[in-house]
């Protein structure tokens, strides 16, 4: 009936409209393979043409009227249902079309049925279904976590496992309109799981065993296995026998599990567990060995002991402890402990229940003797020796080592018989104290020290003084020579001179003139040693006897007026130099051999200057010698070739009359153009110009002055010009 209204409505609202195409609103729908109903409103008179689009299969129509029945095919897809009315005038209506959908029935499969262990709580479920609308799963005592997917889990319930199985049912339901809904069935059987009692809870001593009876059902087979480290004979037996191991005694428990495994589809096997607890057997290590020095007493602080109810210290010769049933009490040593080096102390052990055997260990304490020590005799050496110590002993010491109240220094300080090298200071001071120390052997700590006083004697030390240098054979009179740590002194010369006072710090040497002529002679003083150093020290001075100086001012020299003369003196023997003039020069430095004087005016106008080197003798000889060098000097020549010239071309030749020189040997004029001279070395000279110099409107000419020797030539110029011709028009007739 609401199919019939809505086409109904739809022919009312598009039905004026001539000849258009009405497509129901709303698409239908019909389950495929099924009859049904369709028509429109029925007008008397009219008839109807209905046609079916054949798009999903074959489909049958019967009927002609205002309504038919259509058997849609088999295959599911989108149809079109369309009927045109012709009224009774014979007028056509609207084409009126009805999209329908074909639904394809539902299918469902379920899981293939399956054996599973009683243990497995939960059951993936993975079904398979088309064209359905949605599905279901139902059944069994349990619940779905999602009881309308196709795929699921069956939580399982233990009356499901008691059931031994259980039928699950998915139902798919259709679209509509098809009907009715379908179903699949999945049967799950439980295969039962394993069970294990291992036994009750044990306690044992560590030296026992433990026996084990399990009770096993539903298991294929079985396994004992452990926390620790023991063994099981057998381990695959419900009857069995545990040694427990090292590790579960150290542990003082260990758990032993029996295993099931299952049969059939499970895969988890069951297990059950028992504690046994093991009370350890009693330990006793009375610790390291021991040492300790003479008269002490040990404590024995290392000792351990464990699992023990009571605990005992005892010695076999009579030494003492404070507590002996203490773990770590403090040991006396006997005399005869004393007198052996040595006493082994033994710890016992005492166990608890339901260990019954004691346990006992024992420790070693030696006794080491205090150090000795005897530095040996005291020593004397010379400043020059060293000190081999070799009456010194020591006994029960680990290490020796010598020191000194100086800063000397020891080959080896950790011997008995080192040898000992004073230092500076220790030969300033006169003495030293050397110290032997024997140290303890440990655990002995107080060192024993004994010292030896050594005496240095110093070695002689002479000065014979600074050296004198003397003009003449006087005698000497030595006053800065000084000696120390001496016995007896004595001077000697290399030359021939005398001696008054020779064994004293402050004799007088007399030189012989042999000492004189060979210039120097050298004293020595000797210092004899005081015991027990033997080797003498000794020490020189040379007297120099120094020569009269010697000056030498050079050869003589000519210089020229304009010009200065370097000297070129020499001085032997000479603390000092000095040049000086008779003339008015000057000296750039008159202490220098080589200085360099300047004539002044009155030197050149005499023409010479006379200059004296002085040479000063070196102390503490006074004297002095001079030397005269004689300086001849040149006047330097004076040239000047005249003022310029300016004339006129045709006034020929010109007069050179203005020039003059003096001081000249010869003079020559010359010209930068091609005029010619009239006696070109005159100072009267005439110049003829030629017709080049003139077309160039002047030329220079030069006067060249040739000196006396050694002074240079001077050159002068002067120009001459022309004045320029004048220029006159031509001659014009009116």
């Amino acid at each position: 009936m609401k199919r019939e209204i809505l086409l109904f409505l739809s022919l009312l609202m598009f039905g004026s409209v001539f000849g258009q195409t009405i497509t129901t609103a709303q698409p239908d729908s019909a389950c495929v393979s099924t009859t049904e109903l369709y028509r429109v409103a029925n007008h008397p008179g009219s008839t109807y043409q209905w046609t079916v689009t054949n798009n999903s299969g074959v489909n049958t129509i019967v009927g002609t009227g205002h309504e038919i029945h259509i058997t849609w095919c088999a295959n599911p897809g989108n149809e079109l249902v369309t009927v045109r009315e012709t009224s009774d005038k014979g007028c056509l209506g609207d084409v009126v079309q009805l999209p329908v959908v074909l639904v394809p029935h539902p299918t469902v499969i379920a899981p293939a049925d399956m054996i599973v262990c009683a243990s497995q709580s939960t059951i993936n479920l993975v079904a398979t279904a088309t064209n359905f609308k949605r599905v279901l799963w139902t059944g069994g005592a349990g619940s779905f976590t999602i009881a309308n997917a196709l795929t699921t889990v069956y939580n399982v319930s233990p009356a499901d496992i008691a059931a031994g199985s259980v039928t699950l049912t998915i139902t798919a339901y259709p679209f509509g309109p098809c009907t009715p809904p379908v179903t699949d069935q999945v049967l799950i059987t439980f295969d039962p799981v394993p069970t294990v009692a291992a036994g009750s809870d044990q306690t044992i001593c560590s030296t026992s065993t433990v026996s084990l009876n399990a009770t096993v059902a539903h298991a294929s087979t079985m396994l004992w296995s452990t926390s620790g480290d023991g063994t099981f004979v057998p381990n695959n037996a419900a009857a069995s026998i545990y040694t427990p191991g090292a590790g579960d005694i150290a542990a003082g428990t260990v758990t032993l599990t029996m295993t099931a495994q299952p049969s059939g589809t499970c895969a988890v096997p069951a297990s059950d567990a028992l504690v046994v607890t093991i009370v350890p057997a009693p330990e006793a290590d009375a610790g390291t060995p021991k040492t300790i020095c003479a008269q002490s007493t040990v404590t024995l602080n290392d000792a351990t002991a464990q699992n023990y109810a009571s605990l005992l210290w005892t010695s076999p010769s009579g030494g003492t402890f404070n507590d002996p049933t203490a773990l770590h009490p403090v040991y006396t040593p006997s005399a005869a402990d004393l007198a052996a080096g040595s006493v082994l102390l033994t710890l016992t052990a005492n166990p608890n229940n339901p260990c019954a055997v004691p346990t006992t260990d024992q420790v070693l304490v030696t006794i080491i003797a205090q150090p000795l020590a005897n530095a040996g005799s005291d020593g004397n050496i010379c400043s020059s020796s060293t000190f081999q110590i070799t009456t010194a002993t020591a006994s029960n010491y680990a290490t020796l080592a010598w020191t000194t109240s100086g800063t000397g220094t020891f080959d080896n300080t950790g011997i008995i018989n080192p040898t000992y090298t004073p230092s500076a200071a220790d030969i300033l001071a006169g003495n030293v104290t050397l110290t032997l120390t024997a140290n303890a052997n440990t655990p002995c700590a107080a060192a024993a020290t004994d010292f030896l006083t050594l005496s240095i004697q110093k070695t002689p030390v002479a000065n014979a003084g600074p050296g004198i240098t003397l003009c003449a054979s006087s005698p000497v009179n030595i006053t800065g020579a000084t000696a120390a740590n001496y016995s007896t002194v004595t001077w000697g010369s290399s030359g021939t001179g005398t001696w008054i006072n020779q064994n004293t710090l402050t004799p007088t040497y007399t030189p012989s003139a042999a000492d004189t002529v060979a210039g120097s002679v050298t004293l020595t003083l000797t210092a004899n040693a005081l015991a027990p150093c033997a080797a003498p020290a000794t020490s020189q001075m040379i007297i120099t006897f120094s020569p009269d100086p010697v000056a030498m001012a050079g050869v003589d020299q000519t210089i020229c007026s304009n010009g200065s003369a370097t000297m070129a003196g020499k001085a032997f023997h000479a603390q000092s130099v000095l040049w000086t003039t008779a003339g008015d020069g000057t000296f750039n430095d008159a202490t220098l051999l080589n200085a360099v004087y300047t004539p002044g005016a009155n030197d050149i106008a005499v023409g010479f200057a006379d200059l004296t080197l002085t040479a000063t003798g070196i102390a503490p000889c006074g004297t002095t010698d001079s030397d005269v060098v004689h300086v001849v000097i040149i006047k330097a020549v004076v040239a000047d070739a005249g003022p310029d010239i300016k004339t006129c071309p045709e006034i020929q030749p010109v007069s050179l009359a203005a020039a003059s020189v003096t001081n000249g040997a010869s003079l020559l004029w010359t010209t930068s153009g091609t005029g010619t001279f009239t006696n070109p070395t005159s100072l009267g000279a005439f110049y003829t110009p030629s017709q080049a110099d003139i077309n160039n409107g002047s030329v220079t000419l030069t006067l060249t002055v040739q000196g006396n020797s050694p002074c240079a030539l001077v050159v002068d110029t002067m120009l001459l010009e022309f004045w320029a011709k004048p220029v006159t028009s031509p001659i014009e007739h009116y």
